[in-house]
């Protein structure tokens, strides 16, 4: 997955989900497909922003701009999912419908002081 960022503050990021088409896995399936932002948080990933979901298709695109709080963040992770209907899908601890991961990424945040030109 390509990525692309603009920082454009101390504290907030600006991430765009501009992402290429996902790798073509099956012809004859097309998927209901969604992307989460994540940041790290005191050694746990926190969700930040979600995209739409795109119906039906192999190559989304999102094109879709969050501005996210990135203080004390050391990662920006990106994770892509299917949306289930699938009842076989079922969280066992709770009976709820659990999304496929269908890709995922990460990038390392840098501190202002080292952007500087």
């Amino acid at each position: 997955m390509q990525r692309r960022s603009h920082l454009i503050g101390s504290k907030t990021h600006r991430a765009e989900t501009d992402q290429p088409a996902m790798p073509l896995m099956d012809l004859c399936s097309l998927l209901d497909l969604y992307c989460t932002l994540e940041v790290d948080s005191y050694g746990y990933f926190v969700s930040k922003a979600k995209t739409r979901v795109f119906r039906d298709t192999m190559e989304p695109h999102w094109n879709e701009e969050f501005e996210i709080e990135l203080e004390g963040s050391q990662y920006l992770r990106i994770l892509c999912y299917e949306n289930c209907y699938d009842k076989t899908m079922l969280n066992k601890d709770d009976n709820e419908i659990v999304d496929k991961i269908m890709g995922k990424g990460q990038v390392q945040l840098l501190p202002l002081q080292f952007l500087a030109v």
